[in-house]
């Protein structure tokens, strides 16, 4: 596997996280019965139904599940991830790897932190991933049963 799809994995894992979660709570408001409110003086049914705010609640609770186990999939992969950037023999390669895919900064506040021109942090963030994609393959072939 490459360096980039793994990160591209870890990046679609937190995205899926993050829009399941609102889901959730959407469905909760659902539930809760979160309405825009409405001025009267009519007396509110007191049978209204409660299935569908029950069905909300239940899909609330069954999106949460999923987010616990997409949670600890993310957990794994960017522990993998640190413990691999973490043996990277050059510590320039370390801090533009963390810089870009953990922090989520840009290029230019990249560049401008660490001093390096467009072309030469292009040039050491790929030798970055190549290393990256270098170890993540031999941790692979270690973690498989033979």
């Amino acid at each position: 596997m490459k360096a980039k799809d793994f990160f591209i994995e870890i990046q679609q894992l937190e995205n899926t996280i993050k829009s399941k979660k609102f889901m959730a709570r959407s469905y909760r408001a659902l539930a809760e019965g979160l309405q825009s409110p409405s001025y009267s003086d009519m007396p509110k049914n007191p049978n209204r139904p409660l299935q569908p705010m029950a069905d909300a609640l239940g899909k609330a609770m069954e999106i949460e599940r999923d987010i616990i186990v997409l949670e600890q999939s993310l957990v794994e992969k960017k522990t993998i991830a640190m413990n691999i950037i973490y043996e990277l023999v050059h510590n320039e390669y370390q801090v533009v790897l963390i810089k870009r895919h953990f922090e989520k900064k840009s290029w230019g506040q990249i560049m401008s932190t660490m001093y390096y021109s467009k072309s030469g942090i292009y040039k050491l963030y790929n030798q970055a991933l190549d290393e990256f994609t270098r170890r993540l393959n031999r941790e692979v072939d270690l973690s498989r049963p033979e």
